[in-house]
């Protein structure tokens, strides 16, 4: 396996102020970008180039009082992609002209922004995207947030599935793919309070996409990867708890726990998206010595069971679980901080857990059998590193 990548990329950031309004504003930013990729995968090659540009100009002043206030703008985005997969070209070029606004209401205990943009792209025509966000504050340390919006991409399954090429699998591309369609809606709750005399942040979020359209990525064939448009339903739901507490001055604890509920439906029917783990842990201490002299970190990560694609039509021996393994990972830093520089030593993997077999058919690199895509855990032990920082002022 071989790849490489260059990039070069030019980014502008401009604006007129208006000293004597400063609710008034215009702003422009434009960048251009070239991107070369190849890559080789055993008899599979891989070649891409991106050209892109993109320009955008806002204007914001007020309504009637510095309360109230509304942006305008327009935008345009140029993306050229020649893609050459073995003997097959996936070509496009991309020219999008947009225009936008936004409202901004802010009161003593809350805020609202809505907005709302019109894209016309010139391959799929026209795009409207709605955006709702609203923030209430209960108190001046507790905040409760919704929010809601429209959002539409264009895919790039080649560059953005790369892992499935490191594998013996046919690859099935429907020619006309659309763009993905969602719809995302989230609720989050902040809250800072003090219990004990000690600084307590308890951050909960919830939020739901639903996808109009996606870009199916379909690894269910053992044989063969697809590319196909969504026919029938695919969601998200992410839930977030986090729990922050400032024991000392100088010692900090957090804990962190997530939940990906995610379902497409692929080609046999509704299942659950592969190698994502339902349930996620983390646990972070830091610790800080007068004058931060020294920082000592340690952070310990869970990983709940995932499902894997089926293997069932491969040998025996070919064959994997239903579900990949819990594990847990273990990483740890000490630093020793200098006037202008610092040096830490630091290890990863501390529990040196590892995936068993990770590379299906290993021992036949070439073939039908031979997948090196299906990682889910580690499949390095644990690593010992050290480095300098210097800082220039």
């Amino acid at each position: 396996m071989n790849v490489q990548t260059k990039q070069a990329e030019i980014f502008t950031k401009n604006g007129i102020l208006f000293p004597s309004k400063p609710y008034k504003s215009i702003g422009f930013i434009t960048s251009s970008k070239y991107h070369e990729h190849q890559s080789v995968y055993g008899l599979k090659t891989f070649n891409s180039i991106q050209k892109s540009g993109y320009f955008n100009s806002i204007y914001q002043t007020i309504i009637g009082n510095t309360f109230n206030t509304i942006r305008a703008g327009a935008s345009l985005v140029y993306d050229n992609y020649e893609n050459n997969y073995n003997d097959s070209l996936f070509g496009r070029e991309e020219v999008v002209p947009g225009v936008f606004t936004e409202y901004h209401l802010e009161k003593k205990k809350s805020s609202l922004v809505m907005g709302l943009r019109y894209d016309y792209h010139n391959l799929f025509g026209d795009f409207i995207t709605p955006r709702f966000h609203y923030k209430y504050n209960f108190t001046d340390k507790s905040a409760l947030r919704f929010s809601a919006g429209r959002g539409y991409r264009t895919a790039n399954p080649f560059i953005e599935n790369a892992a499935v090429m490191s594998s013996a699998r046919v690859v099935v591309v429907n020619q006309n793919l659309l763009p993905e369609v969602a719809w995302n809606y989230g609720s989050s709750l902040t809250h800072n309070f003090h219990l004990f005399n000690k600084e307590m942040t308890v951050d909960i979020d919830y939020f739901y996409t639903d996808f109009e359209n996606q870009v199916v990525v379909d690894i269910e064939n053992p044989r063969e990867v697809s590319f196909y448009n969504l026919q029938g339903k695919s969601y998200s739901h992410s839930f977030q708890a986090e729990y922050f507490i400032q024991i000392t001055k100088q010692l900090e604890f957090k804990g962190a726990y997530k939940w990906y509920g995610i379902k497409t439906d692929y080609q046999d029917g509704l299942k659950e998206k592969p190698l994502v783990p339902k349930h996620r842990i983390l646990l972070n201490v830091a610790y800080f010595t007068k004058f931060d002299k020294w920082k000592f970190d340690a952070t310990l990560q869970g990983f709940g069971t995932s499902r894997l694609p089926s293997t069932a039509d491969n040998l025996p021996e070919n064959q994997l679980a239903s579900t990949s393994d819990a594990f847990a990972t273990l990483n740890a830093q000490i630093t020793r901080t200098f006037k202008h520089y610092e040096i830490y030593l630091g290890a990863e993997n501390i529990t040196n857990y590892k995936q068993s077999s990770p590379i299906v058919s290993s021992q036949n690199p070439f073939d039908s059998e031979f997948d090196a895509s299906m990682i889910w855990g580690p499949v390095n032990g644990s690593m010992v590193y050290m480095g300098f920082r210097y800082r220039i002022k």
